[in-house]
């Protein structure tokens, strides 16, 4: 193995690029009158074949039953209300009830994607017996695609990539770029004398890779102190010490980054753990993401290979299939691959590979 130095570190998983209120719901796509729509126009990552959409409510207000459709996109950027195929839609009761809720709803038939193709994920409110409520998008980021839209007396883009998930043939959940397919957005709280006492993830890189500092999405509060630790099993490789004075936007969510003293080089597909462990009774608040079901996390950058992990006075680690903090590695080193290219040799009349 041979490490490649890169222009300025890169995240594992990528580094958010969200404003000073880190990862937030949104309002904005409310349905509340007969025929409203909102809809998620995204990508195909991959060729596909789903049979099952996932999508969340914010407030409801009256529920209904809605029409959950995946359609074809017009050269305007809007939903054509053509199906993508006969019956790539399906029916999905919302109660008054269901605030906050994630629906699974199933598709009458598959869906089938070329990777690339592009599409809509319509949810469209009933002409008679409409509700009033709001469907999931997430705030920020603005992105120029993936996008939200919605229909009130016609088509306009709104603010918000989508939140989504789209279930293959077979039970694995496909990944959507630009995509937020969690059902929760959670602030952890950890000092001291809490339980737990020390929270983050564990986490695998496919490929070799030298670490030198971390990132993390966090309300951090004056005086409240922490370290960020990389360990392998319950051995710390780097720690990182920080004054919480000198964090920035300590009244507000915020990324913070950081570099290690040293760096430390991970082998790949094997388990660490990046952690915010406190060293004050004071408790500051990671932020973290939960998605409905473990496959979920395929929808997300490094699968269900990075999820919660968490332990109490230095106790056993125990791990949370369903959640993420939002928290990661900064990596400054990458096999450059040249220990996989073969040379050759003359043995005999045999030409050899030799790695």
């Amino acid at each position: 193995m041979s490490l490649a130095a890169i222009a300025g570190p890169i995240g594992w998983p990528p580094v958010p690029d969200w404003n000073t209120n880190g990862f937030a719901f949104s309002n904005i796509l409310l349905i509340d009158a007969a025929s409203e729509k909102a809809a998620f126009i995204v990508r195909a990552a991959e060729a596909m074949t789903v049979d099952q959409v996932g999508w969340a409510t914010r407030a409801v207000t009256t529920g209904a039953t809605l029409d959950v459709r995946i359609e074809t996109v017009g050269g305007d950027g809007f939903p054509t209300g053509t199906l993508w195929a006969a019956n790539t839609n399906g029916s999905q009761v919302v109660a008054d009830a269901n605030d906050n809720t994630w629906f699974d709803t199933a598709l009458t038939a598959n869906a089938v994607f070329a990777k690339g193709d592009e599409f809509a994920v319509v949810i469209v409110n009933p002409a008679v017996s409409f509700g009033n409520l709001v469907v999931a998008s997430e705030l920020p980021p603005f992105w120029s695609h993936p996008y939200s839209t919605l229909f009130t007396a016609s088509w306009a883009k709104t603010n918000g990539s989508p939140v989504l998930a789209l279930r293959k043939t077979g039970g694995a959940y496909a990944f959507i770029v630009g995509g937020s397919p969690f059902s929760a957005i959670n602030s952890v709280s950890v000092g001291t004398g809490t339980t737990p006492d020390e929270v983050g993830n564990i986490f695998r890189v496919p490929f070799p890779a030298r670490i030198t500092g971390w990132w993390e999405m966090l309300l951090p509060s004056s005086a409240r102190d922490f370290d960020i630790v990389l360990y392998e099993s319950t051995t710390a490789l780097l720690t990182d010490s920080r004054d919480a004075d000198k964090c920035a936007f300590t009244s507000n969510t915020s990324l913070q980054q950081g570099l290690f003293s040293g760096t430390a080089v991970l082998a790949p597909n094997t388990d660490y753990r990046i952690v915010h462990k406190p060293i004050t009774a004071l408790v500051n608040s990671p932020q973290s993401i939960t998605v409905s079901a473990a496959a979920i996390m395929d929808g997300l950058n490094g699968g269900q290979n990075i999820r919660r992990t968490e332990r109490t006075d230095a106790g056993a680690w125990t791990e949370t299939a369903t959640e993420r903090l939002l928290i990661g590695v900064l990596i400054d080193q990458l096999d450059d691959g040249t220990s996989l290219r073969p040379q050759v040799m003359q043995a005999g009349a045999r030409i050899l590979p030799v790695y």
